[in-house]
């Protein structure tokens, strides 16, 4: 997920080439279900452009409103699927 955000640019002073700058990145990895509001919580503390999710989408991790930030603010850029244990759908 990508921050709805103009890309920063840097320049290389030794190349002129011009690159992205460095961003940090938040990871939440299967962050829990309600009652627990951990996502939405570090989401909205987060001060970086990079989000990287890893859990089921409105499944059994984070909460609806941290869904709906993400909806409303945030720009998915890839979705991978992920191997899963059998029986895990």
């Amino acid at each position: 997920w990508k921050l709805h955000t103009d890309p920063e640019q840097v320049s290389d002073v030794a190349g002129g080439v011009v690159r992205p700058a460095r961003a940090p990145v938040l990871l939440l990895s299967f962050p829990p279900p309600p009652p627990s509001t951990v996502a939405e919580v570090a989401l909205r503390r987060f001060r970086g452009d990079w989000l990287l999710f890893i859990g089921e989408w409105r499944g059994c991790t984070a909460t609806g409103a941290f869904f709906d930030t993400l909806d409303a603010e945030w720009e998915l850029r890839r979705r991978i699927d992920l191997p899963r244990w059998p029986m895990m759908l």
